[in-house]
């Protein structure tokens, strides 16, 4: 479909336009062929979009410093966030961290250390506080990196290292309980409606960025290392 639809655009879209696909993981610059490869790049958008301000800019070998920075530019006017990848690899940053933590989430679900409230408090009360303020890798700057280097080479901590079925995962949607378009999925929602849910995690979630826009913690102090 990518193709098709690329390979049109091509041929409708003025030579100065900048054609940009919104994927996850799909390397559009091994998919799309065009006579403009140095103007085909992938924005990648964060759900819910409207909120989140995350945007993954990803270029591919062929593509233009001129095309990135112009996309930067408007994204940065709308709003948005953008984070410019060096080079492709799928998942990008977020959705790599993400399901090297889902790994461990599940293990934790399907040997039953934590139930999914438990595991969500957990985070929300340390992780959820501290990474607005100092990141995923700055914080190792507080931490101390020869203990962050004591830690990662513990023996005694071993974490899943390969991807494995997830048997909590797979019950829940054999039953059906595929989360709030369900009305069930960890949690239960059925005596709520669906737009009610959502509503309500849109407007904590419009609350949250409304205090991390007026303060400084989206602003980490120094140069960081490249």
């Amino acid at each position: 479909m990518k193709k098709e639809l690329f390979s049109s655009l091509d041929q409708i879209c003025p030579s100065r336009t900048i054609l940009a696909s919104n994927t996850s993981y799909l390397n559009i610059f091994k998919i799309v062929k065009t006579n403009r490869p140095e103007k085909i790049l992938i924005t990648h958008w964060y759900a819910p979009p409207h909120l989140i301000p995350l945007v993954d800019v990803v270029g591919g070998s062929r593509t233009s410093i001129e095309t990135i920075e112009i996309v930067k530019r408007l994204l940065q006017k709308i709003g948005k966030k953008p984070v410019i990848l060096r080079k492709f690899i799928p998942g990008y940053i977020v959705n790599r961290l993400q399901r090297a933590m889902a790994r461990e989430i599940f293990y934790l679900l399907d040997h039953q250390y934590a139930s999914p409230e438990e595991i969500d408090n957990a985070v929300k009360w340390s992780l959820g506080i501290r990474i607005p303020v100092v990141g995923v890798v700055q914080r190792y700057d507080f931490t101390g990196l020869d203990l962050a280097l004591d830690f990662e080479e513990n023996p005694s901590i071993r974490l899943v290292s390969r991807d494995r079925r997830p048997k909590t995962l797979i019950h829940l949607v054999k039953k059906g309980y595929l989360g709030v378009k369900t009305g069930r999925g960890f949690y239960d929602y059925s005596s709520r409606k669906k737009k009610e849910v959502i509503r309500e995690r849109d407007l904590k979630l419009i609350k949250l960025m409304t205090f991390l826009k007026t303060s400084s913690f989206l602003n980490p102090p120094g140069n960081p290392f490249v």
